[in-house]
């Protein structure tokens, strides 16, 4: 599980890799997180894509969603993202 602004505080991360397996990402996981080059969330475990998980990242540079269970992706999920640069969802 990623909980609620898990990562607040950080400004300039280059990348942030995740274990296989997340079940739960909390909305507004990554709110605080404000750059970020790489995000590689894969084999994930989750039954949907709550609204507002993404809420806070302003500036990403590759946002990447791999090979994972998704039943449902709430279009809210990606609410207040302000910039993407590319969005994979493989």
């Amino acid at each position: 599980m990623i909980e609620s602004h898990a990562f607040s505080g950080l400004s300039n991360v280059e990348r942030l890799s995740f274990p296989s397996g997340i079940r739960h990402l909390e909305p507004n996981a990554f709110n605080g997180l404000d750059t970020i080059g790489y995000i590689k969330l894969a084999f994930m475990d989750l039954p949907r894509l709550q609204a507002g998980v993404f809420r806070g990242l302003t500036n990403v540079g590759v946002l990447s969603i791999q090979e994972s269970d998704l039943g449902v992706t709430d279009g809210a999920a990606f609410d207040e993202m302000t910039f993407i640069k590319s969005l994979e969802c493989t």
